[in-house]
């Protein structure tokens, strides 16, 4: 059975922190990480990748088997592009953020 399958990423990326959470299907917390947000396209989707990477460590999961990963940002998203259009205090503009 693949784990990972059953555990899903809730994460928040904030101007100074990025705070995540993994829970299984019944809402059970398998793992919790927080780590200083890296600034600007790049440096935020780092962030977020070294998250994911970390909490698959703590968990014993392949990173790319995850059944979902809910990203919040604090900007203007366009959730059909996938792409933050604008998050200031990220110093973000236009940068797309890709499906694992």
């Amino acid at each position: 059975m693949n784990v990972s399958a059953h555990l899903s990423i809730g994460m928040d990326i904030g101007g100074t922190k990025t705070a995540a959470i993994v829970i299984d299907d019944n809402g059970k917390i398998e793992s919790t990480v927080t780590v200083p947000t890296t600034q600007g396209n790049e440096g935020v989707l780092q962030t977020a990748e070294k998250v994911i990477q970390m909490l698959a460590d703590e968990t014993g999961c392949d990173a790319s088997s995850f059944a979902w990963v809910g990203i919040g940002v604090p900007g203007q998203v366009d959730r059909d592009l996938g792409e933050v259009r604008y998050a200031h205090n990220l110093g973000m503009n236009r940068s797309r953020l890709h499906r694992c």
